[in-house]
């Protein structure tokens, strides 16, 4: 039997329901190579026993593409401006 591989392109929205919020999550890493996270406590639920750990970043807002909302988030969060670089993956 042939095998076939079909490619199709698919953007983020193919992937979120109609009712969706959009917005976006910071890996934040400093100069020495450690990562930025914070203890969400009961904000989340999780289960007995566990700890849940947050970054920062939140929805966009009306007239935001993702860079904006990403400094937007930062700068509210953690009361600073960050540099975005890109990565292999995301």
């Amino acid at each position: 039997m042939e095998e076939r591989i079909i490619l199709m392109k698919k953007v983020i929205a193919d992937f979120l329901s109609v009712n969706a919020e959009i917005g976006v999550g910071l890996a934040l890493q400093d100069k020495s190579g450690h990562y930025l996270f914070f203890f969400a406590g009961n904000r989340y639920k999780c289960p007995p026993g566990e700890i849940f750990y947050a970054g920062i970043g939140g929805h966009l807002e009306e007239g935001e593409d993702y860079l904006m909302c990403a400094h937007r988030e930062a700068k509210e969060e953690i009361g600073t401006n960050v540099e975005i670089l890109s990565a292999p993956a995301t």
